[in-house]
């Protein structure tokens, strides 16, 4: 912080107080209205990086008590990917999870199709397909030539859902 602005450096500490504040206000169950678990999100993703999100979805048992749409809007608007493949996942969104994962990060997609199996998601094989082929496609574009093919051959050796067959006549 030293290089910052002195104005910037306070906004920073205010935000850290609030995100703080709420933080401790949802722990402790003095507040389970969802508009203050909405403004905590918000809080959340807007912050700098990932840690006060990942830690609230981690401590959530059951359905989140923030809005879905809400949170993915803001997510979108500050181009927060992890925070939205995060969000998607908490509410049991793995097939959007997952895209937006191929999307924004190759090593993230790979962990996060490694996985989607049954039976801990419910997800039919056409899908699943579908979504391997996105990543292998995805792959090729970001590693192209011998790099890319070395990654997508480790993959399918490791998760046999699609041939090398089905990724050649993708391709």
């Amino acid at each position: 912080m030293s290089n910052m602005p002195v104005s910037q450096a306070k906004n920073i500490l205010l935000e850290n107080q609030a995100i703080r504040y709420y933080k401790a206000l949802i722990q402790r169950n003095v507040v389970m209205d969802k508009s203050v678990h909405n403004f905590y999100v918000y809080l959340c993703i807007v912050e700098p990086g990932n840690s006060y999100l990942t830690e609230y979805l981690a401590l959530s048992s059951g359905k989140p008590k923030f809005e879905y749409l809400s949170a993915i809007s803001h997510c979108r608007a500050r181009g927060k990917k992890e925070a939205l493949i995060q969000i998607h996942m908490a509410f049991g969104e793995v097939v959007l999870a997952a895209e937006a994962a191929i999307k924004a990060d190759i090593e993230q997609a790979n962990k996060l199709l490694q996985r989607l199996k049954p039976p801990a998601f419910s997800i039919d094989s056409e899908t699943l397909k579908r979504l391997h082929t996105q990543f292998f496609k995805a792959t090729l574009e970001r590693y192209p030539g011998r790099a890319g093919i070395t990654r997508i051959l480790s993959f399918v050796e490791r998760h046999p859902i699609l041939s090398m067959q089905d990724v050649v006549s993708e391709s």
